[in-house]
């Protein structure tokens, strides 16, 4: 399944996804191969598991641009008649 995901292989890995007996295990058994690696680099970048975790968590979010502004109007406009 890592092999398909980093192919970028979609269907091979809904086809390996499907063949699992137990998907929860596989996913326990993935997170910990993950946990692993994630405990690995952060000893060579010399931070605890936890500052790692949370600097490639920062990653995910999404920053603007500096002095970029996007206002959203979330309230619906009434119409003029009502």
């Amino acid at each position: 399944m890592v092999r398909a995901d980093w192919q970028e292989d979609e269907d091979g890995w809904n086809q390996l996804w499907a063949l699992t007996d137990d998907p929860g295990q596989l996913a326990r058994e993935l997170t910990r191969l993950c946990r692993e690696q994630l405990d690995r680099l952060a000893a060579v970048a010399g931070v605890s598991t936890a500052e790692m975790l949370h600097r490639m968590a920062a990653t995910l979010i999404p920053h603007p641009e500096p002095g970029h502004v996007s206002l959203v109007d979330l309230e619906p406009k009434q119409p003029s008649g009502s």
